[in-house]
């Protein structure tokens, strides 16, 4: 998978936020909002950069739901982001972006939170989640592992503290089929204790 270093990771939060080449996808029956890469970009990237060997397409299995993590949903009033103390409150575009994510998205994410999407620069985004019932910002280390790899986008509920992570690699919105490019698959995540907790 091509990725972003740990270090240009750190970089790319504190200063690449330009335009995010991505497509948000909300649908109103179950409240599913889908967060990928274009599909044309990462065509082009398994057509015009990967050797065949690189890639496949594998059937994609879980016995995980987003019904099942349900949580109860925040009904108060929505906080704006607090950066008290945020290592990246200096920076004015950051402010900005995770104040405008917040005014144009509700919440979205586990019953209270509000996720917001930036491209990171090399074929992949990056997440943000702002705790809308007291303003906290998680920005960084939620992700146990490849910490400061660029991720093929998120699928997420806004009633459920589940999330599918690299859901752009799947083939089709039945989720049963993925692209496995360089050895990438899509994984299953909880949200635990300001932090994701892998399941699959």
């Amino acid at each position: 998978m091509l990725s972003c270093s740990k270090k240009e990771h750190k970089a790319v939060v504190k200063q690449n936020f330009t335009v995010s080449n991505t497509t948000t996808t909300t649908t109103t029956k179950d409240s599913i909002t889908k967060v990928i890469i274009q599909k044309d970009k990462v065509k082009d990237t398994l057509d015009g950069l990967a050797p065949h060997e690189t890639t496949c397409i594998k059937k994609f299995t879980t016995s995980y739901k987003f019904s099942a993590f349900k949580v109860k949903m925040y009904t108060g009033e929505l906080v704006a982001p607090n950066f008290e103390g945020n290592p990246y409150a200096g920076d004015k575009e950051y402010v900005d972006f995770i104040t405008e994510g917040c005014k144009n998205n509700g919440i979205n994410f586990a019953g209270r939170y509000t996720n917001i999407q930036k491209s990171c620069g090399c074929m992949c985004e990056h997440i943000f989640i702002v705790d809308r019932s007291n303003g906290e910002i998680f920005t960084e280390g939620m992700l146990a592992s490849a910490e400061g790899e660029g991720r093929f986008g998120f699928t997420y509920k806004k009633d459920s503290k589940m999330i599918i992570v690299d859901s752009g690699l799947f083939t089709d919105d039945n989720f049963t089929h993925y692209t496995c490019f360089y050895k990438t698959a899509p994984e299953i995540y909880m949200w635990k204790s300001k932090r994701f907790k892998k399941l699959q």
